[in-house]
């Protein structure tokens, strides 16, 4: 769902991508939310890789 789901302010990919960049920028780093962003852009077929994708 997260993987294909949008919105008016863009996609729920997006915003999963966004909540994690940030929160690492913050120096704070969750497994789960990982692992989730792992799965979705695995499903997208995007780099597992921040940044690369």
């Amino acid at each position: 769902l997260i993987a294909r789901a949008s919105g008016p302010l863009g996609t729920n990919a997006q915003y999963l991508f966004s909540l994690d960049q940030e929160l690492r920028k913050l120096g704070m780093y969750d497994a789960c939310l990982d692992d989730l962003v792992g799965k979705v852009r695995h499903l997208l077929g995007e780099s597992s890789q921040p940044g690369l994708a």
